[in-house]
């Protein structure tokens, strides 16, 4: 199968993608349609788009890609941590962000505090959406040139422009609809590649002690020390900080009921730990199928282009692309929800459905443009997410938490935690801790 093939594969998928956006366009009447899809996704619609959220680049190419270099300890985070926020947030948060009736979380802020605490949390998190979304476009760059032979920056602008128009032209409901289709793509990719698990040359005895020997290497040494608290901190920050992400709540608020909230949540933390997995194995056994990598992040889609066949590659290619697509388009609607819905409209606020829908639109173009440009940095995906990530910990984990299970608290009680967070992060990062 030659490029030229890939590429036309590549290009009806593309189109199928765009398409959808359309199709669901007639669903969009109100603003409430275009950010949180009318309030009406199912469990079968809620599980798959909470999953390929947050199964993208990250969890699949850069999780690998760290667990090369690093070893199990590097990706604490996510799997792991990610796994246990979506349990967390299932069993403690899914039913009150339900039962708000908001749009964004920095809306529910808003609701119980004023406006001080819900811009001001609006502002430090759109810096991580931007950050996010930027990790998927560096790897949509990575997996068009790799399978096409496509300049990266080429890849990195085909992939940008179509979530942007599917986007835009569907909101929610076009994000969820092609995130089902998305997920699907995902499951067969790590189908794919476990295959290369077991054909590594390495013994299933050898594999297992190698997983055991590198799982006992994060443990930590003393029980409630200080080693045990920087395991718990790696494990918790970017897991908690996930859960009161824009990208999350809003497929929550989504959900149609309280019980598809809760159900949905639970159910899409063990598909992600199970599908999490994969990626942690290869990047184990990769260190044995090809030594010596440059770039790590790039181990998933070089073991794909030397082991699998030609029609093989294809299906791959297009469940690699699925991954970054699907947390793309989601983390593009979140931030633009939140600039949108939090900012300009306290600033210029719109008369008409029509203007609010179109708010969010224009939002949307503006974070990828900055996205793309953040893109160029030379981070790798791993520390442009964890970096990202972080920020919603410091800063907007506490006052959420409070202000839905403690609502009197007071609003400079919960500026303080805004920005008192971030503070001492902005510190603790200048002194490299």
């Amino acid at each position: 199968m030659t490029t030229q093939h890939l590429l036309l594969f590549l290009g009806i998928y593309l189109s199928l993608m765009l398409g959808a956006g359309y199709i669901v366009r007639r669903r969009i009447h109100t603003v409430v349609d275009f950010v949180v899809a009318g309030r009406r996704l199912s469990v079968w619609i809620a599980v798959p788009t909470i999953l390929a959220t947050w199964f993208g680049a990250g969890s699949l190419m850069g999780v690998a890609g760290a667990v090369y270099s690093d070893g199990v300890g590097a990706v604490l985070a996510d799997p792991f941590g990610c796994s246990v926020a979506l349990v967390i947030a299932g069993v403690f948060y899914a039913i009150r962000l339900r039962r708000t009736g908001a749009m964004t979380v920095t809306e529910i802020l808003g609701k119980v505090y004023g406006s001080g605490p819900e811009v001001s949390a609006s502002i430090l998190m759109i810096p991580s959406y931007v950050g996010t979304l930027a990790a998927q476009m560096v790897a949509m760059g990575y997996v068009i040139h790799l399978f096409t032979g496509l300049d990266p920056s080429l890849g990195m602008a085909l992939g940008a422009t179509v979530v942007a128009i599917y986007t835009f032209a569907g909101g929610m409901w076009a994000v969820a609809l092609t995130d089902v289709v998305q997920v699907l793509f995902i499951i067969l990719a790590l189908a794919l590649l476990l295959p290369l698990i077991w054909g590594s040359g390495i013994t299933p005895p050898q594999l297992y002690a190698l997983v055991s020997s590198e799982f006992q290497n994060i443990l930590p040494h003393s029980v409630g020390g200080v080693d045990a608290l920087a395991r718990a901190g790696q494990i918790l920050v970017t897991g908690l900080g996930a859960i009161v992400g824009q990208d999350l709540i809003q497929r929550i608020l989504a959900c149609r009921d309280e019980s598809v909230a809760r159900k949905s949540t639970l159910l899409a933390g063990l598909f992600y730990c199970a599908l999490g997995m994969v990626p942690v194995m290869l990047g184990l056994v990769g260190r044995q199928l090809l030594p010596g990598l440059e770039a790590p992040d790039q181990l998933i889609p070089r073991l794909a282009i030397e082991h699998f066949s030609p029609l093989v590659l294809l299906l791959f290619s297009l469940g690699l692309v699925s991954a970054v697509m699907s947390t793309a388009d989601s983390y593009l609607l979140a931030g633009a929800s939140i600039l949108s819905r939090d900012i300009l409209q306290n600033i210029a606020p719109a008369k008409t459905e029509k203007g609010r829908i179109r708010s969010v639109q224009y939002a949307s173009v503006v974070l990828l443009c900055v996205a793309v440009i953040v893109a160029g940095s030379g981070w790798s995906i791993f520390r442009l997410i964890v970096h990202s990530g972080t920020t919603l910990f410091v800063s907007v984990f506490v006052p959420v938490t409070a202000a839905l299970y403690w609502p009197n608290t007071s609003k400079n009680a919960a500026l303080a935690a805004i920005w008192g967070g971030f503070g001492v992060w902005l510190v603790a990062l200048a002194s490299g801790h």
